[in-house]
This record gives C-alpha cells, sequence and structure tokens, in this order.
C-alpha cells in the first residue's frame, strides 16, 4: 500500500430552513486546508470540496437546505486508487449530511474512512461524544484534536496494515468494540505548520456568493492566528476540545501569510476565525504594526470574536489604523447572576467604553448573545434586552441572539435529554420554551 492515494472531503453547506444566520454560513475548511497542506509533500492526495465545488447546486432533506455536490457526485469524484478519506466533520447542522456521506462511500466503495473533528469552531461539535453516531454509520476511524500529526500516524500504520492501537488522537472499533486512544499532543510551535492549502480548493466558488462568515466586501481568506480558548463557558464545546489551551503563532509568521496569500490572489480581505485571537496583547499590537510597517494596505475582519478585556484604546487605534474594519464580541448576557452560571466573565462597562470607541474609530461591531441557558428568567431577559439598548447607544452596528443548544462536548449536553444532534442548531425550534 505504499502508493495509497489519500482524499480529504468537504462536506455540504447545510441551513436549517427559517434560519438564515445561525446556519448555512460558508465558513472555508481552514482545518482541511492545513492538514491538506501537512500531507501534499509525501502523499499522493487530492481534495473534494462538496460544497465549494458548486454551492449554487441546492436540495432539501427533512428541515434543511444542502448546498452543493450530491453523494453520487462525491462517489465519482474520489479516486479509485484511494485507500483512505478524510472527511471533515465540520459543523454541527451537517450532521445529517456527514452521516449521509459515509453511508453513501459503503454502499458503492470498500475504502477506510476516518472523520477528523474541527476543534476550532464554537459551532462544531466533540466527535468523542457523538462516535457512536459515527460508527453505526460505518466510519472506520475517528480523529478528535488537532489532526495533523495524527493524520500522519494513521496512515503509516494504514500502509503497513498495522492496527492503530498506538496512534494518539483516534478512536476506533476493535472486535465490535470502540477504543479511545489517549489524545494527541497539542502543537506547541504553530509557525512550523505550513500555510493552508488554499490552491487544492475552489476558493473562487466562495467568492462568488458574495457572503461570508464576516460581512465580504471583496475577495478574502480566512486567517488562524492562534488556536484554542482558556476560558470554560458551559454553553461551549471549546473547553472540551482544546482543554482550555491557548497557543498562539507569531506576528511574523501571521504578516508572512497575510503578505503570501495577497500577492498569489490578489486579495486584501483576511477573516480571522480564531477562537480568541487577542489573548495576548503585545502579539495582536505586532501584527498590527508589522502591517502596518510593511503598508500591505489590507481589511481585517476578527469573524469569530474577542475576547473585549483583553484590548484597549491604544490596541484599538492600532488595530484600525493596520485595517481592522469589523470586529465581534461577546456579552452573551446582560444578567450578572447568568454569566456565573455561564462560567463566562464579561465586564458590561468596558463593553460600552470599547464599542464607543469602535464607532469612533469606524470599525464595525457585532455582540452575539446566548438566551435560554438554564437558570435564565424574564429577569434575566431584561437585563440583557437593557444591555443591547446601552450598546446601540454606545453605536455598536449588529445584534446577534442565539439560542443555547446542547451542543455535544458543551458541559450542559451532559444533562439535556435531547440528542438527536441534526436538531442541535443555535436555533433549536424543538425547544418549547
Amino acid at each position: 500500500m505504499n502508493h495509497m492515494h489519500i482524499t480529504l472531503i468537504n462536506p455540504n453547506n447545510v441551513t436549517q430552513k427559517g434560519d438564515f444566520f445561525g446556519t448555512g454560513i460558508p465558513y472555508m475548511p481552514i482545518t482541511l486546508a492545513y492538514l491538506a497542506s501537512c500531507l501534499r509533500n509525501s502523499h499522493e492526495i487530492s481534495v473534494i470540496d462538496a460544497f465549494g465545488e458548486n454551492p449554487f447546486k441546492k436540495r432539501t432533506k427533512d428541515n434543511f437546505i444542502i448546498q452543493g455536490l450530491n453523494t453520487k457526485d462525491i462517489i465519482k469524484r474520489i479516486n479509485p486508487k484511494t485507500g483512505l478519506i478524510f472527511l471533515y466533520a465540520s459543523h454541527i447542522v451537517e450532521h445529517i449530511v456527514i452521516k449521509e456521506i459515509i453511508k453513501e462511500i459503503k454502499r458503492k466503495l470498500n475504502t477506510k474512512i476516518a472523520i477528523i473533528e474541527n476543534s476550532q469552531a464554537v459551532t462544531a461539535y466533540s466527535l468523542v461524544k457523538a462516535k457512536e453516531e459515527f460508527f453505526s454509520s460505518g466510519a472506520d476511524i475517528i480523529i478528535y484534536g488537532e489532526p495533523e500529526k495524527t493524520a500522519i500516524e494513521l496512515i503509516k500504520c494504514i500502509k503497513k496494515n498495522k492496527e492503530p492501537s498506538n496512534v494518539k488522537g483516534i478512536i476506533y472499533k476493535k472486535n465490535n468494540k470502540i477504543k479511545t486512544n489517549k489524545k494527541q499532543e497539542y502543537i506547541k510551535d504553530l509557525d512550523k505548520l505550513p500555510f493552508p492549502a488554499w490552491d487544492l480548493f475552489p476558493i473562487k466558488n466562495y467568492w462568488k456568493l458574495h457572503y461570508a462568515h464576516a460581512p465580504m466586501k471583496q475577495n478574502y481568506l480566512p486567517l488562524l492566528t492562534s488556536r484554542g480558548c482558556p476560558f470554560q463557558c458551559e454553553f461551549c464545546i471549546i473547553p472540551t476540545t482544546n482543554e482550555k489551551r491557548w497557543r498562539f503563532r507569531t506576528a511574523r509568521n501571521v504578516v508572512d501569510e497575510i503578505t503570501e496569500f495577497s500577492k498569489r490572489y490578489n486579495i486584501k480581505e483576511f477573516h480571522i476565525e480564531d477562537l480568541n485571537p487577542t489573548i495576548n496583547k503585545k502579539r495582536i499590537k505586532d501584527i498590527c504594526k508589522l502591517i502596518i510597517k510593511k503598508k500591505l494596505n489590507i481589511k481585517t475582519k476578527f469573524a469569530s470574536g474577542i475576547k473585549l478585556e483583553t484590548i484597549d484604546k491604544e490596541t484599538l487605534a492600532l488595530l484600525a489604523k493596520s485595517g481592522c474594519n469589523y470586529l465581534s464580541f461577546s456579552p452573551e448576557s446582560g444578567s450578572k447572576k447568568m454569566l456565573e452560571l455561564m462560567k463566562k466573565p464579561f465586564n458590561h462597562n468596558h463593553g460600552i467604553s470599547m464599542t464607543k470607541e469602535m464607532n469612533r474609530l469606524g470599525i464595525k461591531s457585532q455582540a452575539c448573545f446566548v438566551l435560554g441557558f438554564p437558570g435564565e428568567t424574564s429577569k434575566d431577559l431584561k437585563l440583557t434586552k437593557d444591555y443591547i439598548i446601552r450598546l446601540t447607544k454606545a453605536g455598536v452596528d449588529e445584534i446577534a441572539l442565539f439560542i443555547m443548544t446542547p451542543i455535544p462536548g458543551s458541559k450542559v449536553y451532559e444533562s439535556w435529554e435531547t440528542k438527536d444532534l441534526s436538531k442541535l442548531t443555535f436555533s433549536p425550534t424543538w425547544r418549547k420554551e
């Protein structure tokens, strides 16, 4: 099996009918692009982006709109020499179509399928918690945590026809029993990773959509300047998938990527998709200073949000000068009691101060809230409404209200009765209350 071909598959984009904000967002598959760049020099690989290859093709299933290739199209595109498929479990709303792809591949081909976890998005889900669903659909292996080192070790093992008992970061079946191996060590030096292999993905089709996670003004690429988050919010999966570890790329490495892709693709817009990019204030300032020094003339948008308490007026001024024109942050609730229950620290007064400053500097702002966390009362909702009014007066540009849903991997998932993963979106219509 020395000449085994490897195929990486990004699933379709899925929208819950009537929910065109919490679902249906076209995220570029950055985790898969990193994996592709780590494998390409040592292995023969190909990429099938089921969404990106035809995002304007639509079909419906149950209460969902599915964009992209159908399963027959995907099967046709799989290289006949493929000995291992990496299928990306990108976001929880895509679970129904991920299972569909697994079943169809297993029906038509005798090829091993490894599921890749998206450990760097709050809209994803813990594969450790959802493992039975993947195995019952026909998956052979699950990779949880960061995939780069694990995938390389797994490929070596499969080529030698060895049981993957010593491969860290995987879950597999042996004698009909599910075996969960030890977690892979986190990558400490993220600068050593090659830049994402966007040349293998149909990125121009994403640009043709004219909408993205952040407001899209021109052709763009996503950036992941750090990984993980040190906080432990109980509605979030990240404390499980990242164990409160935060690691970062150096300012030089980040700006090198911006410089390279800006020239290669002639783009001037970058959407930062980190879970928490501004934890290290000095680093974020250094990134801004380097962008200014190199006169890159780009725009940056913090699409996935920042911890607002980690920045001040000086940092905001540097961000604006370096080209930042959109910033999302998450108060989650106007109630201090709810923030304590969620284990989410947030300084409401600092939020108002920073919103005023962003408005003054011309940085568009978005404030995100989580409604319906256990223990919330009408009084707490009133406090949230009052805080939204304060933010509006301070100049916030957009308010995003999400209804809490128990995603596998979040603390609240353990005590919730509803376990139908296809229903666990951020507009959970099944929640009667």
